[in-house]
């Protein structure tokens, strides 16, 4: 079902109002609005989640090196086997 031209073109205008909207109220809020306590929460939370994506990219590659190690060594015998 496809949304006709006269539903598109409303919903597309209160989407750009409430982007501009929105845009305003982050805008009206800045560097200088934030306490000392809200800085630190902030920053420790960026750390934590940037800590967190670490330790998972880290987990994946060491299974996937694991995984790859395998699949050569498995590799390098079938060659052996086949080259005697």
């Amino acid at each position: 079902m496809l949304i006709g031209p006269k539903v598109f073109l409303p919903c597309r205008m209160m989407l750009i109002a409430w982007a501009l909207a929105f845009a305003a109220q982050v805008s009206a809020i800045g560097i200088a609005d934030l306490s000392s306590k809200e800085t630190a929460s902030g920053l420790k939370e960026a750390l934590t989640k940037g800590a967190d994506r670490f330790e998972y990219v880290y987990k994946f590659a060491i299974s996937d090196a694991s995984r790859l190690q395998a699949e050569y060594e498995k590799a390098v015998a079938e060659g052996a086997k086949v080259g005697n």
